[in-house]
């Protein structure tokens, strides 16, 4: 189960490297969890449903695209990054796609 000073240090680490946090990616139990100490904590970042727990950060690119990095939510750290220069409905495609693909990574590097 993720732990809330877990949070509260990745957060901090992407913060002070100019990503902005822009979505809690959050598994139920979770969510019932923390999500109101989340909520409390960052009011203005929504909290989605997820398969996994974990949090976007964007920032800008070199171009005028944004570049997204999802980061697992645990002790473990794992990231993916992408780049989105979409529409809305282009972005939250390919925002749950990669949550898809945090998920399958970790699940393939606990059974390794």
């Amino acid at each position: 189960m993720t732990d809330f000073a877990i949070i509260r240090e990745i957060v901090s680490v992407y913060e002070r490297n100019d990503w902005i946090l822009r979505i809690f990616a959050l598994r139920r139990q979770t969510r019932q969890k923390l999500g109101s100490t989340i909520a409390e904590a960052y009011p203005a970042v929504p909290i989605a449903d997820s398969v996994t727990d974990a949090a976007w950060f964007s920032r800008k690119a070199g171009n005028a695209s944004g570049v997204w990095e999802i980061r697992h939510l645990g002790e473990t750290p794992y990231a993916l990054l992408t780049e989105i220069d979409g529409s809305q409905r282009d972005t939250e495609t390919t925002l749950r796609e990669f949550e898809q693909r945090l998920q399958s990574a970790l699940e393939s590097r606990r059974t390794s």
